[in-house]
């Protein structure tokens, strides 16, 4: 559902192209609406019916909302409230608001720690109250950051807590902080319209990724390392784009987050 997020931020960005751009984000999202939904509840991650992630369903709801916002079609806001209750009820441990990763056809409910399933739905429920003003989802919103930053962060001396998905962090994992950092931004920017306590700890807390990222995961061709604490990667190592993408990602997003320029990002990482 990416896809459809793009495109809607391309129809916002530059209001043109709107009727193709509304028919492919209409196209993407009735192959999911209609294809990949199950009766009992949730979406397939694919076609196959291997499983049912977080990514295939929080996801969804937050391109679902960006629909209806467009449209005005409350198919899709009905849509999103019942694939995220679905999905809240059951694949939300509410003792500690971590979201299972997927769950199989057999029913197993598999419980990687990877910070983009707290992140998504994060943004799932940022969403959901710009929809309903439900203070329900702020709560929920609140106990996922508090998740977040205690079990996947790791502590540095100088910069202090940043995003961590574990030291063998490689492949899709490359990019999960950027979608983490991303709907963290989503939180920090409804807190301070809202004038929410918290705001301040939100913002150093994105702060300290950026600091770290930018000060010890950059290397001197301004190249990032998957790891935002470092070490930045050799000259000449081998690297992915996709850990690129997540850092380029969260220096833009704390950048339009804070609507300022900070000295830190100048020179600008060109790519």
């Amino acid at each position: 559902m990416s896809w459809v997020r793009g495109i809607c931020l391309a129809v916002d960005l530059f209001q043109v192209g709107f009727p193709l751009s509304l028919s492919l984000s209409l196209s993407l999202a009735y192959l999911i609406l209609m294809r990949l939904q199950n009766h009992l509840g949730g979406i397939w991650w694919d076609k196959a019916h291997t499983q049912k992630a977080t990514a295939s369903n929080a996801g969804p709801v937050i391109a679902a909302l960006q629909l209806y916002e467009h449209l005005k079609d409350s198919s899709y806001s009905t849509f999103a409230l019942r694939v995220y209750n679905y999905w809240f009820d059951n694949m939300v441990n509410k003792a500690n608001y971590q979201v299972c990763d997927h769950i199989n056809p057999n029913g197993e409910k598999v419980w990687w720690v990877f910070s983009y399933n707290e992140g998504l739905m994060l943004g799932a429920s940022v969403e959901m109250y710009r929809l309903t003003k439900n203070t329900t989802y702020l709560n929920i919103a609140q106990k996922i950051v508090d998740f977040i930053r205690t079990a996947e962060t790791i502590l540095d001396t100088k910069y202090g807590t940043v995003l961590f998905d574990g030291s063998g962090c490689s492949g899709d994992c490359n990019e999960f902080k950027g979608i983490t950092f991303r709907y963290l931004t989503e939180f920090y920017k409804l807190q301070t319209e809202l004038n929410l306590t918290g705001d301040r700890d939100s913002l150093a807390f994105l702060q300290s990724n950026v600091n770290a990222l930018w000060n010890l995961a950059r290397n001197s061709n301004n190249l990032f390392a998957t790891n935002w604490l470092g070490p930045p990667l050799a000259i000449g190592q081998s690297c992915y784009q996709s850990q690129q993408n997540s850092a380029v990602m969260a220096l833009n997003l704390f950048v339009v987050a804070v609507n300022k320029i900070w000295s830190f990002l100048v020179p600008c990482c060109c790519m």
